[in-house]
């Protein structure tokens, strides 16, 4: 199917927004100056607001008016951005949605430069559902956080869902521009209150082709009010989002990657070890001609991989090898950094190397949260350590490599 340049105009100049709001009154101005002065044009704001008890409402009628095709529903219970969110999908008088959180801040081209992505690619536009950009974090005061640009890449149709699945790189739906119709045939925002987004995205990549622009045009704030800021819940929920799908798909799916069949192992492995099949991953690694590989990334994967098997197993002496030789070819790796100095602790009770080892770590990946744990409990504790020190439980080791840039929680 091919749409005509004169038609893909006329749709994309419609566009619904639709931004949840709950108490949203410190950020919601800058979020909503910064969907009004898009280049592109806009055809309506929806604002669905989840009853604040602040003066969210009071700042979203300033602006109505004096913006005509700015909305405000106000839901009669609170219910949740979920909640909030299909019900903009489920009012919206257009076919294509941006949405936005009520604290995050587009760049003035944003929709432009969605749209034009669209517009160049127009023989397959039939097929493309959803379009989403690169971000940069910002702090409460909307200032850049120093390091923190994440972006993500092109994929091909069939890559998407696996590597979603590994992990995810579309961190908010902030500036997701999608087809309205394709997100209510998905179920859009579904139950899992803390990542209902990384659900939805999942659900959405098994429909169609996801275009992404390489350019940093969302700023994510990271404040004390996220919701995610809570990494331990954060990570169980994603962990049960990916659940779903079952072994089988997720191995079809990691292995339809367009990357080398070394690397898709090394991933599926991962993904073994999430699900608890500790035994079935580690077979899987030594029965693999994955060992004998060259290159270094892929051996200092391996490694890694081994390392956590034996974490869990608490062979701690056997981890620790694995995590010294991991250090000894690329001394800035983050998780082994952390995890060796745990292991400092638990068992050589060497708490000077220890925080030596987490202040690295830190250095390296500003915001890394298992890092800072740690750093924190030894100090809290360190003058009375021997009388009264942390047990394993207390701290957090390090399951997956890390991504270049971390997320920020604060």
């Amino acid at each position: 199917m091919v749409i005509i340049l004169e038609n893909i105009e006329e749709i994309y100049n419609k566009i619904s927004v639709i931004i949840p709001a709950y108490n949203a009154s410190q950020f919601i101005e800058a979020t909503l100056d910064s969907v009004i002065g898009q280049t592109h044009p806009i055809d309506e704001v929806l604002i669905i607001d989840d009853c604040s008890t602040d003066n969210t409402v009071e700042i979203v009628n300033k602006y109505r008016g004096r913006y005509k095709n700015i909305q405000l529903i106000q839901q009669p219970m609170n219910q949740g951005g979920s909640a909030a969110r299909n019900l903009g999908l489920k009012i919206a008088r257009n076919e294509w949605i941006l949405f936005m959180d009520a604290d995050d801040v587009a760049h003035p081209t944003l929709l432009e430069k969605e749209v034009n992505l669209l517009s160049e690619i127009n023989e397959n536009q039939a097929d493309i559902i959803l379009v989403h950009p690169a971000y940069i974090q910002i702090d409460e005061n909307g200032a850049e956080i120093p390091g923190s640009e994440m972006r993500g890449k092109q994929l091909e149709a069939h890559e998407i869902f696996g590597t979603l699945l590994f992990r995810n790189h579309i961190i908010t739906p902030s500036g997701l521009l999608l087809k309205r119709e394709k997100a209510l045939e998905v179920g859009g925002f579904q139950k899992f209150q803390i990542v209902e987004d990384y659900d939805f995205v999942l659900r959405m990549s098994r429909q169609g082709y996801f275009a992404y622009v390489d350019e940093p045009l969302i700023y994510l704030r990271r404040h004390g009010a996220n919701l995610t800021k809570d990494i331990s819940k954060a990570r169980d929920a994603e962990k049960a989002i990916v659940e779903q799908y079952g072994i089988d798909t997720i191995k079809k799916a990691i292995f339809a990657r367009n990357l080398p069949y070394a690397q898709n192992l090394i991933d599926f492995v991962n993904m073994l070890f999430r699900y608890e099949q500790w035994e079935e991953g580690f077979n899987q690694l030594k029965a693999s001609e994955v060992v004998d590989v060259e290159k270094e990334n892929i051996q200092i994967s391996v490694t890694f991989l081994y390392g956590i098997y034996y974490l869990h197993k608490q062979s701690y002496t056997e981890a620790l090898n694995f995590f010294h030789d991991i250090i000894e070819k690329k001394p800035s790796h983050g998780a082994a950094l952390n995890n060796i100095s745990v292991l400092y602790i638990l068992e050589k009770k060497n708490i000077e190397k220890s925080m030596q080892l987490l202040k690295k770590a830190i250095e390296i990946y500003p915001g890394y949260m298992d890092a800072m744990h740690n750093l924190q409990l030894i100090e809290e504790n360190r003058v009375n350590y021997d009388e009264n020190h942390p047990t394993q439980n207390d701290f957090r080791f390090t399951w997956r490599e890390l991504r270049p840039q971390l997320l920020r929680y604060s």
